[in-house]
């Protein structure tokens, strides 16, 4: 009898130094996972950051021929805008317009790790409903673009083909005339007649040809306004309203070419063809933005939208 007390309280102290060394076990392997969750988190972090100092000097705009702005949506071609992140990684956007058609596509959040100078991206749209894959390779001073677009889909227009690309000159994008307004100030709809033809004045001043403004006021005295009032705001609203064909059937060819550079200016951007900066300096709501390169990546929907359609009718 006294034999079995023993032997059940023996089985009994086993049992409970089998729990704890399993729970003794169990907590070792926790904190090991979280030490090695912890390690992989810091090693692929020191990784990123590794990667991200090679390959930062390639951070920045990218273009066909490292053409501007200006040139690229005269005469067609690709924009690349890349930015690096030592957390994020790599992530650019793609702007493209076809050179006859002014179509244009665009492929964007292009997100991906860099393995070996290059970054892999499945794309599902590029603005035509097409899906495809991209290879963007970093290749010394220029960064190849490979599109491999998705024949199953059927589409009016689509990126395809390899494009070479060259750092953008972004020293053309302020290559044109250099005059500046000193100290211009944005039309406020609080002013005063008097500080509405202060600043107009001051504008005049620096202007050397009013071709494009003469015609504009005519065309607007043709439609009744005869105030001067349209150079407080833009002449339409292609932010906030997406406009059709139909709607630019009467407009002159002129307009539709001040219409669709409105677009760019609203945003500060400095041209390179002097009617039309002089014709946008005597716009109160005009300010050129000299000292930051323009970035396509600041045109909303209804702007990309309006853009498209007015860039096919300014040929």
């Amino acid at each position: 009898m006294l034999i079995d007390i023993i032997q059940r309280i023996m089985r009994k102290q086993a049992l409970i130094v089998g729990c704890m060394s399993l729970l003794f076990l169990a907590g070792c392997s926790e904190r090991m996972s979280i030490y090695t969750a912890q390690h992989d988190k810091e090693t692929e972090l020191s990784k990123n950051t590794e990667i991200y100092d090679v390959y930062a000097m390639y951070e920045g705009l990218w273009s066909t021929e490292g053409k501007s702005y200006e040139e690229i949506i005269d005469n067609g071609g690709m924009i690349f805008t890349i930015d690096m992140s030592r957390d994020e990684g790599f992530d650019g956007d793609i702007f493209y317009q076809q050179a006859e058609s002014k179509r244009v596509a665009t492929i964007e959040n292009i997100i991906g790790d860099i393995e070996n100078g290059k970054v892999l991206f499945d794309y599902t749209d590029d603005g035509w409903g097409n899906n495809g894959s991209i290879e963007v390779l970093l290749s010394q001073e220029e960064v190849i673009v490979k599109i491999d677009r998705d024949y199953e889909v059927n589409s009016e227009y689509a990126l395809d083909g390899t494009f070479s690309l060259k750092r953008m000159n972004t020293a053309n994008l302020n290559a044109g005339k250099q005059h500046e307004i000193e100290e211009a100030e944005k039309y406020q709809s609080y002013w005063s007649a008097e500080q509405i033809m202060e600043e107009k004045s001051k504008r005049e001043s620096i202007v050397d040809d009013k071709e494009y403004y003469e015609f504009v006021n005519d065309y607007k005295e043709s439609q009744q306004v005869t105030d001067g009032s349209w150079i407080l705001e833009p002449l339409l609203s292609t932010d906030s309203i997406v406009y059709s064909k139909e709607q630019f059937e009467e407009m002159p060819k002129l307009m539709i070419h001040i219409v669709k550079n409105e677009i760019y200016a609203r945003h500060g951007y400095v041209f390179k063809d002097d009617k039309l900066q002089d014709y946008f300096e005597m716009q109160l709501w005009y300010v050129p933005n000299r000292e930051k390169a323009f970035d396509l990546n600041a045109l909303n929907s209804y702007e990309k939208a309006n853009l498209e359609i007015l860039a096919e009718l300014d040929r």
